[in-house]
């Protein structure tokens, strides 16, 4: 499995990963390569068999109130005949390779209830559940170690 970072020069990849995560087999296959000039949007895929089976996008927030940035990460999916692999914990890896550096406060990631098997990933990746069972939504943060 190769894990590889989508910038202006490979972007094409995102419309692979939309074609099967987003676009339901729709005729739609518009891609804003505008996120991809933008080097607070991040984005990987994973390729395993000479295609995209993966995916995880985020960005890069800086806030008017932390002397640092966080790391929010929006989506990630792996193909269905390709889960329990490992292929999502090496995406959230991947993505969280970013709080290496002493530039980030955190990570985060919102989900819900009823997503068991996100919530089991993300416990299994270091993120620490932080909302109460009030709600349906769900916060997992990851601290960085340096």
């Amino acid at each position: 499995m190769e894990i590889t970072r989508l910038n202006t020069q490979n972007f094409y990849l995102a419309k692979e990963a939309a074609r099967k995560f987003y676009w339901n087999n729709t005729k739609d296959n518009w891609i804003n390569e505008r996120f991809f000039e933008d080097d607070n949007n991040i984005m990987y895929v994973a390729i395993t068999d000479g295609m995209v089976v993966g995916q995880i996008y985020g960005y890069i927030l800086e806030r008017f109130d932390m002397p640092k940035k966080q790391l929010f990460l929006y989506s990630i999916d792996v193909l269905e005949s390709y889960q329990k692999r490992g292929i999502g914990k090496a995406l959230v890896y991947k993505f969280l390779d970013h709080l290496n550096t002493d530039e980030y406060h955190n990570a985060f990631v919102l989900t819900n209830k009823g997503n068991v098997s996100a919530m089991s990933m993300y416990k299994s990746t270091g993120g620490k559940r932080v909302v109460s069972d009030e709600g349906e939504e769900i916060l997992y943060k990851w601290i960085p170690q340096i």
